[in-house]
């Protein structure tokens, strides 16, 4: 028994035979394409646990880089405060050495001791 396939203005005549080949042809077809559809399922999967592990990698190197920054800002802190501390101690001692060496005369300026005294504590 013959099948009619009918358009608007073709008729074609199809036998159990060919609509038997046509199907075969199909489920073949579609089984590639279910074979592609996986292994590229397979391939986005393995991309995204590849960029997974980069995305762990680049944090865990982003907190080294952060560590290592606030080192390197804790010894310029250090540096800062050192050299704070030595323009201080250099005041004082000239804020000292210009008190003493005003024109004016006191009773610890006349002493040997004072002069002494004065000079090893600058």
């Amino acid at each position: 028994q013959d099948n009619y396939v009918s358009a608007d203005y073709v008729t074609i005549a199809v036998d159990d035979s060919e609509v038997e080949n046509i199907l075969e042809e199909a489920e073949e077809e579609l089984e590639e394409v279910e074979d592609l559809i996986e292994y590229y399922l397979q391939r986005c999967t393995s991309i995204f646990n590849e960029t997974e592990t980069f995305l762990v990698g680049m944090r865990d190197m982003e907190e080294s880089i952060g560590v290592v920054l606030s080192s390197r800002r804790f010894e310029v802190n250090r540096l800062e405060l050192a050299l704070s501390m030595g323009s201080f101690a250099a005041s004082l001692g000239a804020m000292i050495s210009g008190i003493f060496g005003m024109n004016m005369r006191n009773k610890f300026e006349m002493s040997v001791v004072g002069f002494y005294g004065t000079t090893a504590g600058i």
